[in-house]
C-alpha cells in the first residue's frame, strides 16, 4: 500500500498496466507497458510524486504549484531521455518535449 498523505493511499493489486485488450495492436506501446509493469513500484511513486502537487489550475493561489508541477514534469521527462521544457502561455505554463 501507498501513502501520500492524509485521506490519499492506495492499494496494489497484481494486474498487469500493458495487458493487451483482445483485438488491440499495441506493438509500439507494449515495450512501455513492459517497463512500467517491471518497475510497478517506482511507476507508482513517480505517479504519486507528481499528484501531490496541488497543481489546481483554476484556482490563482495555486499559481506557483502549476508551474512546480510544470518543472517536475520535465524532470522526469529528461530522465528518460526526453528533450523537454517549459514554456509560458497568457495562462499557465506548459510543458513541451520531444
Amino acid at each position: 500500500a501507498w501513502s501520500n498523505g492524509p485521506g490519499f493511499s492506495f492499494s496494489a493489486r497484481p494486474f498487469r498496466v500493458g495487458a493487451k485488450s483482445k483485438g488491440l495492436k499495441m506493438s509500439r506501446i507494449s515495450p512501455v507497458l513492459d517497463r512500467l509493469d517491471q518497475n510497478l513500484d517506482q511507476s507508482l511513486e513517480r505517479l504519486f510524486g507528481l499528484l501531490g502537487i496541488k497543481s489546481i489550475s483554476t484556482d490563482p493561489a495555486f499559481a506557483a504549484d502549476c508551474r512546480k508541477a510544470a518543472a517536475w514534469l520535465v524532470a522526469e521527462l529528461k530522465l528518460i531521455g526526453f528533450d523537454a521544457s517549459v514554456r509560458d502561455t497568457p495562462g499557465h505554463p506548459m510543458v513541451v518535449a520531444h
